[in-house]
Parts: C-alpha cells; structure tokens; sequence
C-alpha cells in the first residue's frame, strides 16, 4: 500500500498503472491511497518544522528566513507589500521543491480539492522526513515560474459564483486592508 502511494506521488503514476505493477484494482488502489493518505494526514504536524521566534518566516526544508522589518517603512500598505513579496517568495520556492520531488504537482492531480490539500501537507511532512533522516538525499530544484495548469475535480463539477467580481475586489481589498494595518499597529 505504501510502495502504490509513493509511486502515485512520487512519479505521477495512474491507477491503471499500479494495477498493472502491484496487481490491484483499480478501486482497491484508489482506496489504499485514500486510507495512507489519511494515516499520513495525522502524522503531518508532528512533522512540520515550527519557528523559534515570529521575526522567521519558514520555508517546507526548515529554513528560517529573517523577516525583520526595517525602520525605512513609511506605512501600513508597504509594510503589507514587503510582508507579502517575501511570503510570496518562500510560497514559490516551497511548491518548486514539491514538484521537484512529488511529480503528481508538476499537473493538476486528478482529486477532488479537499484531498488535493491533504497531498500538500503529507507530501511536505514526507519531504521534511527525508531530510531529517536522509541528510544526504539531494534532489534538483526546479525553476518556479512554469506555466501550471488548471486543478479540477474528480467529478468535474465547479462551485457557483455568487458574488460579482467588483464585490470580491472590494471583498479582498478591505481584508487587506485590515491584515496591513493590524500588521502596522504590530509595528509600531
């Protein structure tokens, strides 16, 4: 069950695939894949890398990067735009090494979203394993800016807009708006 499940993410590889490998289903495949990747699901936090302080902001690898902020700030909404370039950084480099490592995010898997989020936080706990106990274990880091395709469900079923998009902007600009000066109010 375990060898099926790192096939899978590790090498994209299909049901049909495995069926053919190990000599399962199709169904039971898919149900082995379901079930380890509930029990990795549990074991992920303990798994998970936590800072010591919250002037780091923390890449998948362990990597603490300073995130102190400088006096040359002027304002909430640069404090905001320097807070989330770096976050945005980090972001691209963590997902540039599932994908180096984990094949099944160089496409859309074929999940439905919420097991979707499940893989990226057991394929993170997997990947921090492996460099806590394989210290050695050296894998090419890919380049971040691939174009990536669409995700979309096993059931190829999409969730309805309710809102306009002029509600979501201004939605989405008073939430920033708020996390800016809440960050600022930090600052000061």
């Amino acid at each position: 069950m375990i060898a099926s499940f790192l096939q899978i993410v590790g090498q994209n590889t299909r049901y049909c695939v495995i069926h053919n490998t190990f000599g399962r289903s199709q169904f039971a495949t898919s149900e082995n894949f379901h079930k380890i990747l509930k029990a990795l699901n549990t074991i992920a936090p303990t798994l998970m890398v936590k800072p010591g302080s919250i002037d780091f902001i923390e890449s998948i690898d362990g990597t603490h990067i300073p995130a102190i902020v400088g006096n040359d700030l002027e304002n909430e909404k640069e404090l905001f735009n320097l807070r989330h370039a770096s976050l945005k950084n980090v972001i691209e480099r963590i997902f540039g090494i599932l994908k180096s490592r984990f094949t099944i995010f160089k496409s859309a898997p074929p999940f439905l979203f919420k097991t979707q989020v499940k893989l990226v936080l057991v394929c993170a706990a997997l990947h921090n394993f492996l460099r806590k106990e394989y210290r050695s274990d050296e894998f090419p880091i890919e380049a971040v800016n691939e174009p990536s395709t669409l995700p979309f469900n096993e059931d190829h079923t999409f969730e309805p807009i309710i809102q306009t998009q002029e509600q979501e902007q201004e939605d989405a600009n008073a939430w920033r708006t708020s996390i800016a000066m809440d960050m600022w109010v930090n600052v000061i």
